[in-house]
């Protein structure tokens, strides 16, 4: 997130389905309710101007991402676009990656200071937006190189791309075992939330 002085481009370029659980589908309204009232009240009232961008259209929840495995929740429910999440707020969204930042103790060719504000933001479209305050939350991604064999064996599941990998190895796995005598053995390596809620999943 930033607070927007104003954005500009650069000169040189350019269905909803019914949720049988009813606790989840409280939880869910819960936490959008919450980002609706923080973006759409708390901003205006201390007069924030919110841009914010994302490489991608969705808010992907990961607390409920293991529920695509069981079938409880639709993908949309998961990552809903973040269109909808901002709708009736005041934040201004834009799908895109940022190629440089700028801070404003940067100075131009001509030696004078590029920017009186915070700084400035360029995005790979091309588009520029300056700031007062400027907020990275860039995530994490698994690094599965780190571990021999990992690479061959393991499927991370930490993103929403994740979920129908796992799903499909799970249902291989299945077809692979039906009618035999043989337990299928799964190991979950990692403890956060995606891997405790992974594992009581598989276990029912």
């Amino acid at each position: 997130m930033v607070r927007q002085r104003r954005w500009r481009q650069a000169e040189d370029s350019m269905v909803p389905s019914t949720n049988k659980d009813l606790p989840t589908q409280r939880f869910k309204q819960i936490w959008l309710d919450v980002i609706h009232q923080v973006l759409g009240w708390v901003a205006p009232v201390f007069g924030l101007l919110i841009v914010l961008v994302d490489q991608s259209e969705c808010f992907v929840f990961k607390p409920m991402l293991y529920e695509l495995l069981s079938g409880e929740v639709d993908k949309w429910e998961i990552a809903p676009p973040f269109s909808d999440l901002l709708a009736n707020t005041s934040v201004q969204f834009f799908k895109d990656r940022v190629k440089v930042l700028n801070p404003s103790d940067h100075w131009g060719m001509n030696g004078s200071k590029a920017s009186s504000c915070g700084g400035t933001v360029h995005l790979e479209s091309g588009l520029l937006v300056e700031y007062d305050w400027l907020v990275l939350a860039l995530g994490a991604e698994s690094k599965l190189d780190v571990v021999p064999g990992a690479v061959e064996f393991a499927i991370p599941f930490s993103m929403l791309e994740d979920a129908p990998k796992v799903n499909d190895k799970l249902t291989k796995l299945e077809r692979k075992t039906f009618g035999k005598d043989f337990q299928i053995s799964v190991a979950v390596i990692g403890c956060g939330y995606s891997g405790v809620e992974l594992a009581a999943t598989l276990a029912e």
